[in-house]
């Protein structure tokens, strides 16, 4: 028998288990920890270690466009950042795309707002027997375990994303991607999300519902 698991992505930060939890029940089980990261380029990975530290996380060395941090006036500007976004993918390299709400409910709604525009995306929820390559919306919690060339994170607002649990939410939601990473909102951004506007800070935030997308993305080479 084999346990895998990322303590990181724990959705309940209450009752996950730690290595020396498993090494308890499992006394003669040989553990192995596994601590370098190959999914993300360092600027996201060091991104979302803001969020959620693990100090025995090793970078492999592959650079890409810095996370995007958006701000939008009222919701629907919020929408018309997504529907550019999809856009710009779209016009990119890069194939597989992930717009990762906290909730199924959130994707849901906005899997329904983003078709009435003619977006064509695969919904998943907890029904969903069958994971299509290509364009996907879908919960935080059923992301776990999938990655995304480039990943979209709505609502990142301090009223979506404020307890310890939203915390584990939106660290997983961000390290599903691989290449690109942006994040929306509306209203002041997640306090999760506050090491963002320090001196130094290296993502890109952008502060209106009007601010220009960075130029589509390129394949960045791995090794």
């Amino acid at each position: 028998m084999t346990i895998l698991g990322d303590a990181n992505q724990s959705v309940n930060p209450l009752s996950s288990s730690s290595l020396p939890v498993i090494r308890d029940i499992f006394p003669d089980a040989d553990c192995l920890e596994l601590c370098r990261s190959y999914r993300s380029t360092s600027e996201i990975t060091d991104f979302a270690q803001h969020i959620s530290r693990n100090d025995k996380l090793i970078l492999a060395e592959r650079h890409g466009l810095p996370p995007q941090v958006r701000a939008a006036a009222d919701r629907r500007a919020h929408d018309k950042q997504i529907l550019a976004l999809v856009e710009r993918h779209r016009q990119s390299d890069y194939r597989s795309l992930g717009i990762i709400c906290k909730t199924v409910a959130q994707a849901e709604q906005l899997h329904r707002t983003l078709a009435a525009e003619g977006i064509d995306l695969a919904f998943l929820d907890y029904e969903s027997t069958e994971f299509s390559a290509g364009a996907v919306i879908t919960s935080a919690h059923i992301a776990k375990g999938l990655e995304f060339d480039t990943v979209i994170v709505p609502h990142v607002d301090d009223t979506n994303y404020a307890t310890e649990m939203d915390k584990g939410m939106l660290y997983i939601a961000c390290t599903r991607a691989m290449h690109e990473l942006h994040l929306t909102h509306v209203g002041p951004p997640s306090r999760f999300l506050a090491f963002t506007k320090e001196p130094g800070s290296n993502p890109a935030a952008a502060t209106t519902g009007t601010a220009e997308i960075p130029a589509r993305g390129t394949r960045t080479p791995v090794g």
